[in-house]
């Protein structure tokens, strides 16, 4: 029986795949099989080993030795002891351990024999298959013992394939067929051939259906997945079968014509990996179904062979691919029903920016979507979609097909709110019908409204200027004084409706505020008023929803955030923004559902608030959503409970709670995966185990922890945190935490999980590391150091002692003296040094204050002392102290200034005076005491002084100070030149400074409440007697002199030259400098103030990209001066042309860019854009040359055509360049499939410059063939470009190749190839030749005549064995040039072909003036011949003319017989063609040069 037709279209509509490849670490691209171990890791095995992957990293399995590297990995498995089974092609089939990372050969591979498959059965029994015996590994003794030898019944060519035990009978799929051993019986029989005779269908081919790759049975069905279609088989008698050859049931075809790579059995679903995409058959219902194919999830992927599949713990499918790596599927993302633009789809809307939905007022299954671009009836059980689109100018998007919203009528009816007012739809009729009210409430309904609201009957209605409600039923228009009074008319922005329980409660918002009305009643309530909106921003409520069971008003706030507010106190008592969340700031479209959760859109995805815990979970595009950016106002709830919310790009329908519910329950397990050093290799097990020991060296920095929940998805839904040590947990941003190091000992480390989903802690898994010591900072270590220390401590403290004894006796008797010198000496800040000859030492209390503490003890040696003293000071205080030791005169005092640095690193000034106090036996100095004085304050105001005095005289700053009773001033010489003052001090008077009485009231009243040590400072204008205007800085301080009188001190800084340094860099900033139009930078700026303004006030803005023509040529001809001097004029033009509140601005180069806020229709823009075409293409005077341009022009519009400065530029670029390529001179409004235009020639260029650079272009050859003698005398060159997709036609990449400026190097590379295999064609025919097109890229920027010469020299061929063809194009721009070159090649001995002839501009003009040898008559002539006898007059013409001419002709194109005898009569003999040969790879053209036969004589 056949169950499921050869399918096209996938079931899965909502197809979201990850793509995990190479560049996220995967080894190799080809995977061969994947496995999840019960440890949640997964096993992928490519051709480039086994790998493990955790969520975030993949980690290679290196076997025993690193002894995988390089072989192949195959099937993966996990084993009931833990053990994980490791095919390994070529080298065999291994166990790993985990825990010990240890590895076990099972069976090894060589020559003879390669494990095929190997299956883990009943008792634990492990089946083994080479490529033609079956055994078993004895797990007692670790031995492979051999059961079967297939090698008889499968033949020479045939292998295993597959094993699969089930019941004691093992089930062995082959290439030749299955067969099923009994392991009880040892019994070997072959199932019956799936055939004609043997099953219920015939829609297969017998032989490939034979080819059996996999095996599986469930439920005593047995399953077979062949070459050309899964089977089924009821093997439920089996025993039967083995016993007396009964016969077994028929085959039943399950999916016909496809090949099976793999089986995976998940639940009751049989998923089947095939060439053409994932399948699945339920075995309960007996129903197949095509899931998917890589190529829906991303088209560039030309294989869909799902090689190898399974299902991980989470549900997810992984499935294999050939060359593009894994990828994951979540069945759950179909939980979400998406619909979007899809051309040519019955599913499809009218357009992807959705702004309205509304569910069916008479059937739950059906759902309205209002789009910009018209109405949609979308049912949502057959996801067949009804478009409504009105007929309507397709160049603006105030039409009546863009839809604001969408409300129920009384009747069967729609009311629209439009781009062109309000509107009500006949939904019978599906027309729009006339308003039902008078002439003068129609006309307002038609105006630009704020808000449109339609409930209960009554049509509510706001703009700028009023504020009423309609009674459907009666047409009375009702107006509200109480609300205009306290609000205005034009301040209600959103309609909210009926949103309490309360019948008599309508719920709107302004722009700051939430209000209710007691229709009956006429109160007014203000509900909430946002506190912190500034004024200026952009803000409002966009959706609210009412939880009365907790009394909480949900406000979808715009840009503020999503807010609840108690409907007691109506008061704010949960605030949930971007700043304390992750909620972003674009918060519209508030639902609730059932579990009392709170839903709110967004542009960065859908949110959901658990309103217990107040965690916040985020869905986006990856959870299945249609995209991220969802719009206001386009969301609703269904009957059935489901969501429905509207984005840019399509609308998301869904069940609330079973999308938030799927996968919470799932508890986080966190498992360390890696311990590492950036000093070393540390070794840790596979993964490390809760509260395993690490231990580290002290010395090891970069300590990198890994670990994983083992999530999956695309969104990682895992947080992590860790604590070291018991302190608080710290997040993360990734899986890994890197230590710099950690100090020696024992620490503890922490690592937990926070739930996305939930926002539930994982329980930690803990980490033990212990740090060895350094040996100099060991234990030990401090022990040595404390008793040493100790024990020198004890002796210094018993030798003090002693000294301590001695001292005191001295002590005592000189104290009395030095207490009363003391109280002399502190009264001038001085004190008393004493030196000691014998130790050469100084005694002072001074030194106790010394930098470093080196005098603590109050006393220096010599040395020290000396090093101690400022640089400057050192020498003199030496050379001083020496003269007067040599001296050694009592009488004589030592006197000497220096300075010595403080226990604060500040320089001291120290004056010492000294007397000699006692000499020794030899009248030398053996002690001299003395006094030191602090000088430091004296020296510090010499040189203030003196330094003040100075910089007072030489400042540039100018300098005035005042007296305290405004009678003298003392200036500097800075402001006396400046302002012509003579003296340094004169008298005061008012006009001093040029300051009128204000200005002199002004700084009277700051100097009089100035106190001392105050300042001011301040910016002013001053101006000199001269007239000069200063900008300058201003400081006034107030201080007082050594007589204790106050004076005035005013410093101005003169910054005239940095005010116009400012100003010249903020143009520069801001203009361009040639044409000193704004620049780049100002226009985004510009656009983006006028979109805020536009959005604010509803209306458009325009965008035109200019783009003049043929400026490069005219910078190229005339130099770049004349192009600055055309650009100067153009922007002058545009200037002049355009309104005065219209922004023009230099986007680069020869592109202008005008902005433009006020138009009132598509057409004005469109006379616009020709006014400045006009302006553009009137003669310029370039010096004493006039040239003429012209200038193409690209339209984008807001917010249809861009809802930002960046896409608005980048649209009408794209406008712009289909205006150019219309034929220039021309303006061109933006349309959306421009987008697709752009983004497929931008594909096209990069596959075409890749091509180039890989060289993957080849060469084909078709025969030119004299049809005199039935042979080819040469052949013509054409470039041909294979790819996956299959060979690219020459006319769709040759053009592109000429216009990105690569045909030249693609022609001269293929010329090389060429020109080697012309010199083997030679070998067997010398006068072969061949002919090879030439662009007109090459007569006007290549080196043709240059080229051509070497390649014929570098090839030793002489110039009669190659021809070039040239078309007229290549003379239509450049002609001179042209024929210079084609003079020089024909110069050269060149032969020269016109190609097309006839079907150009002026080729009989040409012909006469160029150095043709040949003319190739075009193949749209020759296909006419014996049909248009006007076609074969004109190839008789040029026959003719040629003859007359001295040329020779060539027919293109020629495929039949008749077309041949017609040509050869009228002397035509040499013809191309399908007739003859269509154009061939080198090698055939050689096996018929070989053969020398008469090729196509025998064709006539």
């Amino acid at each position: 029986m056949l169950f499921l037709p050869n399918a096209s279209h996938a079931q899965v509509n909502n197809l979201r795949m990850q793509n995990v490849s190479v560049e996220d670490g995967l080894s190799q691209a080809s995977v061969n099989y994947v496995n999840q171990d019960s440890d949640g890791f997964v096993w992928v095995s490519t051709d480039s080993g086994i790998q493990v992957y955790d969520g975030y990293n993949f980690k290679s399995i290196a076997g025993p030795k690193d002894d995988f590297s390089g072989f192949s990995g195959y099937k993966t498995f996990e084993s009931a002891d833990g053990l994980i089974w490791l095919d390994v092609y070529g080298k065999g089939l291994y166990t790993f351990d985990k825990t010990t990372q240890t590895y076990d050969l099972v069976l090894k591979s060589d020559d003879e024999t390669v494990v095929a498959h190997y299956f883990h059965g009943d008792n634990q029994k492990v089946w083994i298959a080479t490529l033609t015996e079956i055994g078993y590994l004895d797990r007692t003794t670790n031995t492979f013992i051999k059961e079967l030898d297939l090698k008889e019944q499968l033949g020479k060519q045939n292998t295993i394939f597959y094993l699969f035990e089930k019941h004691d009978v093992l089930y062995i799929a082959t290439n030749n067929g299955v067969f099923a051993y009994h392991t009880f019986k040892k019994q070997l029989v072959k199932l019956p051939l799936i055939i004609d005779e043997n099953a219920e269908s015939d829609n297969f081919k017998a032989g490939e259906a034979a080819k059996a790759y996999a095996a599986l049975v469930k439920e005593q069905i047995l399953y077979i997945g062949t070459n050309d279609g899964l089977f089924s088989l009821d093997v439920s008698n089996i025993e039967q079968f083995y016993t007396s050859q009964k016969a077994l049931p028929k085959y039943q075809l399950i999916i016909p014509h496809i090949s099976v790579w793999q089986f995976y059995l998940h639940n009751n679903l049989l998923l089947v990996g095939a060439n053409e995409g994932l399948y699945e058959f339920n075995v309960e219902t007996k129903t197949p179904s095509f899931l998917l194919t890589y190529d829906a999830f991303d088209s560039s992927i030309a294989n869909s062979e799902v090689r190898t599949l399974m299902v991980d713990q989470g549900g997810r499918y992984w499935m294999g691919s050939a060359s593009n790596g894994l990828f994951l599927w979540d069945p759950k993302l179909e939980n979400i029903q998406n619909f979007g633009f899809k051309k040519d789809s019955e599913s499809s809307l009218s357009n992807n920016q959705v702004n309205s939905v509304l569910s069916h007022r008479a059937q739950d299954s059906l759902l309205w979507v209002a789009t910009i671009n018209g109405l949609n009836l979308i049912d949502l059980e057959t996801q067949i979609v009804e478009r409504i689109v009105q007929p309507a100018d397709t160049k603006t998007s105030f039409t009546i097909n863009n839809i604001y919203e969408i409300f129920h009528g009384l009747e069967n009816n729609l009311w629209l709110s439009t781009a062109v007012g309000v509107k009500l739809y006949d939904i019978d009729q599906k027309a729009i019908i006339p308003l039902p009210f008078d002439k003068s409430i129609n006309q307002l309904l038609s105006s630009d409204e704020y808000g449109v609201h339609v409930e209960n009957g009554y049509l509510w209605f706001s703009s700028e200027s009023h504020f009423f409600r309609i009674n459907l039923t009666t047409n009375q228009l009702d107006t509200f004084p109480e609300i205009s009074a306290e609000i205005g008319n034009n301040t209600i922005w959103t309609f909210l409706g009926h949103i309490s329980s309360n019948p008599d409660e309508f719920w709107f918002a302004t722009d700051l505020a939430l209000w209710k009305f007691n229709t009956k009643e006429k109160i007014l309530t203000k509900i909430y008023q946002h506190p912190e909106i500034s004024d200026g921003e952009w803000s409002q409520i966009d959706s609210v929803v009412i939880d009365e069971s907790k009394g909480i008003a949900w406000i979808a706030f715009t840009i503020q955030g999503l807010i609840g507010v108690s409907l007691e106190t109506n008061e704010s008592i949960h605030y949930i923004e971007q700043r304390n969340s992750i909620l972003d700031k674009n918060v519209y479209s508030v639902l609730q559902d059932k579990d009392g959760d709170i839903w709110v859109s967004t542009h960065n995805g859908i949110f959901v608030l658990n309103t217990k815990s107040l965690h916040l979970r985020r869905f986006t595009a990856d959870s299945g959503l249609i995209g991220n950016e969802f719009n206001g106002g386009a969301y609703a709830a269904l009957a059935d409970g489901r969501f429905v919310y509207g984005a840019m790009n399509g609308v998301s329908i869904f069940d609330p709670l079973k999308i938030k519910n799927d996968e919470i329950s799932k508890p986080l397990n966190i498992v360390v995966t890696n311990v590492s050093s950036l000093s070393r290799v540390i070794n840790t097990p596979f993964f490390l185990a809760n509260n395993e020991k690490i231990a580290l060296e002290y010395d090891d920095v970069g300590i990198r922890v890994e670990f994983t929940t083992f999530n999956f998805a695309p969104i990682k839904e895992s947080l992590f945190e860790y604590s070291l040590d018991n302190k608080e947990f710290t997040s993360l941003g990734d899986n890994y935490i890197i230590f710099p190091n950690l100090a020696s000992g024992e620490h503890s480390l922490q690592i937990r999980a926070k739930s996305r989903l939930s926002g539930q802690y994982s329980d930690p898994t803990n980490l033990l590391f212990q740090v060895s010591y350094a040996p100099w900072r060991s234990p030990m270590a401090y022990t040595v150091y404390a008793l040493s220390i100790f024990l020198l401590f004890a002796f210094w403290l018993r030798k003090r002692e002693k000294q301590r004894a001695e001292l005191l006796a001295v002590h005592e008797q000189v104290k009395y003296r030095e207490n009363r010198l003391q109280l002399a000496l502190k009264g001038s800040n001085s004190d008393v040094w004493d030196w000691n000859a014998k130790t050469n030492h100084f005694t002072a209390n001074r030194f106790k204050d010394l930098s470093g503490g080196i005098g603590s003890g109050g006393e220096l040696s010599f040395t020290d002392f000396f090093s101690q003293m400022h640089p400057d000071d050192g020498v003199n205080f030496v050379a001083t102290w020496q003269k007067f030791i040599e001296n050694a005169d009592v009488t004589e005092t030592f006197t000497c200034t220096y300075r010595l640095k403080d226990q604060h690193s500040e320089w001291l000034w120290y004056k010492d005076l000294g007397k000699i106090v006692e000499l020794d036996g030899n009248e030398r100095p053996k002690r001299i005491t003395g006094s030191y004085t602090n000088i430091t304050q004296s020296r510090v105001d010499e040189e203030r002084a003196q330094y003040y005095g100075e910089a007072f005289r030489q400042t540039k700053d100018w300098v005035v100070i005042i007296n305290e009773d405004f009678t003298k001033v003392t200036s500097n010489a800075a402001i006396r030149d400046v302002f012509g003052w003579e003296e340094e001090e004169f008298t005061f008077h008012e006009s001093l400074l040029g300051f009128d009485k204000d200005k002199i009231k002004f700084y009277t009243d700051i100097l009089l409440n100035l106190r001392l040590g105050q300042h001011w400072r301040g910016e002013d204008l001053i101006t000199s007697a001269k007239g000069q205007d200063f900008h300058v800085i201003v400081n006034i301080s107030a201080g007082r002199n050594s007589n204790s009188k106050r004076h005035y001190i005013f410093v101005f800084t003169d910054i005239t030259a940095q005010k116009i340094a400012e100003n010249e860099l903020r143009y520069m900033a801001n203009y361009d400098h040639l044409t000193g139009l704004p620049n780049r930078s100002l226009l985004l700026e510009r656009i983006e103030q006028a979109i805020t303004r536009a959005e604010r006030k509803k209306q458009h803005i325009a965008l035109f990209f200019v783009d003049l023509d043929r400026f490069k040529k005219v910078n190229d001809t005339f130099g770049h001066a004349s192009g600055d001097i055309l650009l100067v004029e153009v922007a002058r033009r545009l200037t002049e042309v355009l309104r005065q509140d219209d922004s023009i601005a230099r986007q680069g180069g020869d592109e202008f860019v005008v902005l433009l806020e006020r138009f009132s229709s598509p057409d004005k823009l469109a006379k616009i854009a020709q006014k400045v075409i006009h302006a553009a293409e009137q003669p310029i005077q370039l010096k004493e040359t006039i040239v003429s341009i012209g200038c193409s022009i690209g339209i984008a519009v807001y917010p249809q055509d861009g809802v930002n400065a960046s896409e608005l530029l980048k649209n009408s670029d794209i406008a712009m360049y289909c205006a150019k390529q219309n034929g220039r001179n021309h303006f061109q409004f933006f349309e959306p499939s421009m987008n697709d235009a752009a983004a497929k020639r931008l594909v096209q260029e990069t596959k075409i410059k890749q091509a180039v650079k890989e060289n993957k272009f080849i060469n084909h050859y078709q025969p030119i063939v004299d049809a005199h003698i039935g042979k080819a005398v040469g052949v013509e060159m054409l470039m041909r470009w294979p790819t996956e997709e299959g060979m690219v036609p020459p006319d769709q990449f040759i053009p592109l190749a000429e216009e990105l400026h690569l045909i030249i190097s693609m022609t001269e590379a293929a010329l090389k190839p060429a020109l080697m295999d012309l010199i083997e064609w030679r070998k067997w025919r010398p006068d072969f030749y061949i002919s090879i097109n030439i662009s007109a890229t090459h007569f006007i920027k290549g080196q043709l005549v240059d080229f051509i010469t070497k390649a014929l020299q570098e090839y030793d061929l002489p110039t009669s064995a190659i021809r070039l063809e040239v078309t007229e194009s290549a003379f239509i721009s450049e002609p001179e040039i042209a024929i210079e070159q084609m003079a020089l090649l024909k110069k050269l001995g060149i032969q020269l072909s016109l190609d097309d002839f006839g079907t150009g501009y002026s080729s009989l003009s040409y012909l006469k003036s160029l150095p043709i040898d040949v003319i190739k008559i075009d193949r749209s002539f020759i296909s006419s011949i014996g049909e248009q006898r006007a076609d074969e007059a004109i190839i008789e013409t040029i026959i003719i003319l040629a003859e007359n001419l001295g040329m020779s002709c060539i027919a293109e194109g020629a495929e039949t017989k008749e077309q041949i005898n017609f040509l050869v009569s009228r002397k035509c003999h040499l013809i191309q063609g399908f007739f003859y040969s269509k154009p061939l790879p080198n090698a055939d053209i050689l096996s018929l040069l070989e053969e020398n036969l008469d090729d196509y004589r025998t064709k006539l």
